[in-house]
């Protein structure tokens, strides 16, 4: 039998272990493992199934499989930014995998993990990082300037010579910034006047 399996933390990691403890037959014991082990416990492993043959002083044998299992990956990526006014930006992280709860943190200021995946930021370079329950970390590099995605900014300049209300601008910030796509705009109750 198998006394102690120990699945893997984190995706991709090789930290399981098995351990397997025979009975009846006449000891002493020897072991052969799929990966060429031969001792009762095997460590390091990666996710993946595992076969133990053991043999007893008289020759009999047995063999048993166990498989190893891990998470599936940590992901992190920023849901959405909101211009909330005054240079300050409101990022709303997401995140899945791992073994839950997550915790997140955001560079600077940097400080413990905690469980709110909301900040309210100025512009600037952060390192937005999640953690799960496995201590497993997964970071995320973040450039608020270049970055809003498909935030939407308004400006109000002055209009020139007419003394009217200013004209709105909409200014675009297409995240990623390269390539090629396209943009629908729908205006609504626009009043338009001919200059003479």
């Amino acid at each position: 039998s198998f006394s102690a399996v120990q699945n893997v933390s984190c995706n991709g990691g090789n930290n399981g272990s098995i351990t397997a403890v025979p009975s009846g037959g006449t000891a002493p014991y020897t072991y052969a493992w799929s990966n060429f082990a031969n001792t009762s416990t095997i460590s390091n492993l990666n996710a993946g199934t595992y076969t133990c043959t053991v043999t007893d002083a008289k020759g009999c044998t047995v063999s048993r499989q166990r498989t190893i299992t891990q998470p599936a990956a940590l992901t992190l990526s920023v849901q959405s930014v909101v211009n909330q006014g005054g240079g300050i930006w409101k990022v709303t992280l997401a995140s899945s995998g791992g073994t839950p709860p997550r915790q997140f943190r955001v560079t600077p200021p940097g400080g413990n993990f905690g469980g709110q995946s909301i900040f309210y930021l100025s512009s600037g370079n952060y390192l937005f990082e999640v953690k799960d329950s496995k201590g497993c970390i997964k970071s995320l590099s973040y450039n608020l300037l270049t970055d809003p995605g498909d935030e939407r900014e308004t400006e109000y300049a002055s209009s020139f010579a007419t003394g009217k209300e200013a004209v709105p601008k909409i200014i675009l910030f297409p995240n990623p910034s390269e390539g090629s796509g396209f943009v629908s705009v729908l205006l609504k109750n626009i009043q338009t006047e001919r200059a003479e």
